[in-house]
């Protein structure tokens, strides 16, 4: 079937009888790499998800040593980018699929550290994905704390790997490295592009500029917290991907305005016109000389009693008038510029 750097790999059947069907040998081509074998059969012992293809078979004895798994009938993702979906939705929800099978990677203490579009298939049979190639993955018994990864090793695909295992930090290792490769892997899954952390969010690489779409912000703001330099300003669980995920989509669905003070708002009554902020007030510059007294009159030009305690923001529509008026709450982002 084809190589990797690490195995030949093969279209195999059991002529035993004792497994129906095909399956996928994979052969070690350096026996020096013999470990990595360990590890992935290691680590796939632990793990029980339709996600992550069965070993069926393996001997690290033979020469050279091999491991026998399901054989998925698919290409990677990287082949596939584009073709499975172009519709926003779909692919979130094929991307909720991946961060589940992760998610019960770690839930049994296995962190794959090469999470990378060649490692994820598509299975056309299923219509899911499936994540393979464990053989550098992060393997700790939570009872002993011993740990069965080679930790003097540099590992990831570099274009997708979190900076601590650039780095080797080995002690920083934990379920927030493979989240930063999740983060590249769904901007990947939406443009069939490579992004780095400094450039995501330019005007360039910006998905709500490629896409023309302001229900993209929603998803870069879900990279925010995914393609993030220090590990403890990422979600710390994959789960809390998958929660945020689930909440805005029924959001995306239904085209809810997003809320940011510097995103073009529609009118929710026309359905035409934007919506241009014509008065704003803020308590804590209530002491700057006239300032009260000017806003008051602001808010009152359009029949709107000003709160003299909250910060309150008030926008009309270009096209027909329509008003809408914010309490604007310091504590959560609403309304807030992007950092």
């Amino acid at each position: 079937m084809g190589e990797g750097a690490q195995n030949h790999v093969f279209l195999v059947k059991d002529d035993s009888g004792q497994f129906q069907g095909e399956y996928a040998l994979k052969r070690l081509k350096h026996i020096d790499k013999i470990q990595r074998l360990e590890t992935e059969i290691i680590a796939r012992k632990k793990l029980d998800h339709s996600g992550i293809p069965k070993i069926v078979d393996y001997d690290l004895k033979n020469s050279p040593p091999y491991l026998v798994e399901e054989f998925v009938n698919g290409p990677n993702l990287s082949e596939l980018t584009g073709k499975v979906s172009n519709n926003l939705i779909e692919s979130l929800r094929h991307f909720v699929g991946i961060c589940k099978v992760v998610d019960h990677a770690h839930n049994r203490n296995v962190i794959h550290r090469d999470l990378n579009p060649k490692n994820i298939i598509f299975d056309k049979d299923t219509y899911s994905y499936k994540i393979t190639d464990f053989g550098i993955c992060f393997v700790q018994d939570p009872e002993t704390r011993e740990r069965f990864t080679m930790i003097d090793e540099r590992v990831g695909t570099r274009y997708f790997m979190a900076p601590e295992l650039e780095q080797g930090r080995i002690d920083d290792i934990k379920p927030s490295s493979d989240i930063y490769s999740l983060g590249k892997i769904l901007y990947w899954l939406l443009t069939g592009k490579i992004v780095t952390r400094e450039d995501f969010m330019s005007s360039k690489m910006n998905l709500r500029m490629i896409f023309g779409s302001v229900q993209l912000e929603r998803v870069n703001r879900l990279l925010e917290s995914m393609i993030v330099f220090n590990p403890d300003e990422r979600f710390q669980f994959v789960s809390d991907i998958t929660k945020r995920i689930d909440a805005i989509i029924p959001l995306i669905e239904k085209n809810y305005n997003v809320i940011d003070r510097y995103i073009p708002q529609k009118c929710n009554y026309c359905g035409q016109g934007l919506y241009k902020t014509i008065a704003e007030f803020d308590p804590e510059k209530s002491e700057e000389p006239n300032y009260f007294y000017n806003k008051k009159a602001a808010f009152s030009s359009y029949g709107i009693e000003m709160n003299n305690y909250f910060r309150q923001r008030l926008l009309c529509c270009e096209e027909c008038g329509h008003l809408q008026m914010f309490i604007l709450d310091p504590q959560k982002r609403a309304w807030q510029p992007n950092p």
